[in-house]
């Protein structure tokens, strides 16, 4: 999306400044990228397209996984840790549905904000900030789970 918004927003610059030096046009370009911008993210809530959905990976087994504006799935059940691994969930304004794997340790950190946490023993609901661990003292590899939520739903399942 952002090589999109900005892509548009310099052809549309290029195009304003143009008309403006040849033809004496003032075109209120600021005014139409945010425009278009608000276009966009409207058909995308109402076709409720993940495109908005994103997901990266950091360093060190450290990933990230953000639902703005949309739906997402993440579904860690098949994963394989070899080491302590800090997976985030970041959802605003959207749904997220996590899967676990029941048989993996697994450290829940949650902090929402008018939003609604499903944890596999408790909800959280509002603003509420909350820890979850299964099975302690496993000499497994572990997972932890950091969940921020803000006006928006995220579900967390064990397979």
């Amino acid at each position: 999306m952002n090589i999109i918004f900005w892509g548009l927003f310099l052809i549309l610059l290029g195009i304003s400044l143009v008309c403006k030096a040849v033809f004496g046009w003032d075109l209120p370009i600021l005014k139409v990228a945010f425009g278009c911008l608000l276009i966009y993210w409207g058909v995308q809530v109402l076709f409720n397209t993940p495109r908005l959905s994103l997901f990266s990976r950091k360093k060190y087994g450290t990933f990230v996984y953000s639902t703005v504006f949309g739906s997402n799935t993440v579904d860690l059940s098949k994963m394989t840790f070899d080491r302590p691994t800090h997976i985030t969930s970041n959802t605003a304004f959207g749904s997220t549905e996590i899967i676990l794997d029941k048989d993996i340790p697994t450290e829940i950190n949650v902090a929402s904000f008018a939003a609604t946490v499903d944890l596999p023993q408790a909800d959280l609901k509002m603003v509420n900030s909350q820890q979850y661990i299964t099975r302690h003292g496993s000499s497994k590899p572990y997972l932890i789970l950091m969940i921020n939520a803000t006006f928006g739903t995220v579900i967390v399942k064990t397979r």
